[in-house]
């Protein structure tokens, strides 16, 4: 839990990289900073103000605060869609599309129908060592 902690909209007077999509905030633009103490450890962080505002929202919307908190840079491919929804140019800086939603829920599917398959000839070959007086082990 954080000790204390100040969060304030800042000109960056030299490019840094955005704590919460990785890319680089440029000199004169806007960025938010983050500092303070969290756990006995000092932190800073630096951030598009969008990527904050997504930050805020996903984690509201989840209900994780505090201990729980989830960074942008945390999400899962998973919530990629959400993301693309409510914040576009935060998934763009992301490099989230539509197709590389699509790429992971086909890759996703892949490895179920991959694991399902395997699952079913480990059981049909457990079967077939019943049937022929084996122990199926």
């Amino acid at each position: 839990m954080a000790e204390f902690y100040s969060e304030k909209i800042v000109k960056v007077r030299k490019p840094r990289q955005c704590c919460g999509c990785c890319q680089m905030i440029e000199k004169d633009e806007q960025a938010l900073t983050y500092s303070g103490k969290f756990d006995g450890e000092f932190g800073y962080f630096t951030l598009h103000p969008d990527c904050r505002e997504a930050e805020l929202a996903w984690n509201k919307m989840t209900g994780t605060y505090y201990d729980e908190f989830v960074g942008l840079i945390d999400l899962d491919a998973d919530e990629w869609e959400w993301l693309l929804a409510e914040f576009p140019n935060v998934a763009a800086r992301k490099g989230v599309t539509a197709e590389s939603i699509a790429d992971h829920k086909a890759d996703r599917q892949r490895m179920s129908d991959y694991y399902m398959a395997e699952a079913k000839k480990r059981e049909s070959q457990r079967r077939l060592a019943l049937q022929q007086g084996g122990s199926g082990k």
